[in-house]
């Protein structure tokens, strides 16, 4: 069996917690090895979470980004070191 990894990941230009929520729902229930998400941090534009994953890094972004579920319009950008930072685009 893969080994899980622990992610980092940060979510910025949510426009609510509900958001949020869609999308932590999106991780659990569409992306395949994703095992649990965690929330570590909240920030007035940015929620931070842990995401335990079956795989590495980037099967990890490759599937959120070309997920046919994928609840909104996401783009990675640069993070700080092994972060994973994914803006959230309101203007679909």
């Amino acid at each position: 069996p893969i080994e899980a990894l622990f992610l980092d990941i940060t979510l910025k230009g949510l426009s609510s917690y509900k958001q949020f929520r869609v999308f932590r729902d999106f991780l659990i229930r569409d992306v395949s090895g994703v095992k649990s998400v965690r929330q570590t941090r909240v920030r007035k534009n940015a929620i931070s979470i842990a995401v335990e994953f079956a795989g590495d890094r980037n099967s990890f972004v490759e599937r959120v980004l070309n997920h046919d579920n994928l609840p909104f319009l996401v783009k990675l950008e640069p993070g700080e070191e092994e972060e994973i930072l994914f803006r959230i685009d309101q203007f679909q």
